[in-house]
């Protein structure tokens, strides 16, 4: 009979033992794993980039979606991260930082206008989203990119001022915005070329030419002109000599087709 009780108290001890190890296990990656954060607005790649991955590799991938920014500051104060994922201003300033040990642009985001399939309302340039009585929605650039780069394009050119009489709805989201321009709330938005193609079936798109606006620098990251936004995926300085993440970035890098596909601009030479 003891020998059975010194049994069950010693399985005691080791479930106990587990739960504690398991509630004292430092947040991110097991050990083995490849831990990438990457921004939001590369999520659908990124899915598509590792599915692909594990057809080829065994090696264990974790992948972390939310905002560039806070990454980067996350970095910083937790040293926690193999592979970052992100578009411009934040892997220059990440690498000013000293937090990146290699990085490759494998595409590009551009702002564009949509609108209905059969444009009632005749938009073919920026500037038409000046006329009188147009129903606009932009990014919020309290917490978008893509809206602080519309709102210095505003402030740059000489119709800025009649396009922001327009705007009746500012929003984080892209896809909210293509929703209200599908069903009607609004005759027009300006959204992330990517989440434009999602939609290419329902709106019409339309390019936003930038080469004749002066360069946007959007503090504090004064070295990225945000004409040009380019989509990265680096190698952390904390990931240095793993080999996992380095078949990873390699990998990764060299899936251009897939960004392609999914409405992303090509990297500009």
């Amino acid at each position: 009979m003891n020998r059975y009780k010194n049994l069950f108290y010693f399985a005691i001890i080791l479930v106990l033992a587990s739960a504690v190890a398991l509630w004292f296990r430092p947040h991110g990656k097991a050990p083995g794993e490849v831990l990438i954060l990457c921004g939001g607005s590369m999520r659908a790649a990124m899915d598509q980039v590792i599915e692909r991955y594990k057809k080829v590799s065994t090696d264990k991938v974790l992948i972390s979606y939310g905002d560039s920014s806070e990454f980067t500051v996350q970095l910083q104060k937790t040293r926690k991260g193999d592979v970052l994922v992100c578009h411009d201003p934040f892997m220059p300033w990440a690498s000013e930082l000293g937090l990146i040990d290699q990085s490759a642009n494998v595409a590009r985001l551009d702002i564009v206008i949509v609108v209905p399939k059969d444009n009632p309302k005749g938009i073919r340039e920026f500037k038409d989203l000046g006329r009188t009585g147009l129903r606009l929605g932009l990014s919020d650039p309290t917490y978008s990119t893509a809206g602080q780069v519309e709102k210095e394009i505003l402030e740059k050119v000489d119709y800025g001022p009649s396009i922001k009489k327009n705007i009746l709805l500012e929003t984080r989201g892209h896809q909210a915005l293509c929703t209200d321009v599908q069903i009607g709330s609004l005759d027009a938005a300006i959204v992330w070329n990517a989440v434009a193609h999602q939609w290419s079936d329902k709106l019409l798109i339309i390019p936003i030419p930038t080469d004749n606006i002066p360069a946007i620098h959007l503090e504090p990251y004064k070295k990225s002109d945000m004409r040009n936004i380019n989509v990265t995926i680096g190698i952390t300085r904390y990931a240095q000599g793993n080999e996992r993440v380095r078949r990873f970035y390699e990998f990764a890098i060299a899936q251009k087709d897939i960004f392609a596909a999914l409405g992303f601009a090509p990297v500009k030479e």
